[in-house]
């Protein structure tokens, strides 16, 4: 071996070993159906949010525009009452 390729070895760092290879299968299982889970939960929590914010954004927008926020779309009571003028 050159010097070089010494150098160039002890500069890499030595291999990790990956932990799922040391766990029994059962476990592994185990561990990604708790991964699924949380995955699950997560994104249900993700949803829940982003549908709050629409609820809060269409409460506000009705509120400026004089409609009503319960009404059905297509429905008179959604065409504003008054032109809403532009900031």
């Amino acid at each position: 071996m050159s010097q070089r390729d010494e150098f160039r070895a002890r500069q890499r760092p030595p291999p990790k070993k990956h932990h799922n290879l040391y766990l029994c299968a059962e476990k592994r299982e185990k561990l990604e159906h708790l991964k699924m889970i949380d995955r699950d939960k997560i994104l249900e929590e993700i949803r829940r949010a982003a549908e709050d914010a629409i609820e809060r954004r269409w409460r506000q927008v009705c509120a400026v525009s004089g409609t009503d926020p319960n009404a059905s779309p297509g429905s008179p009571s959604l065409i504003p009452r008054a032109p809403v003028k532009a900031p």
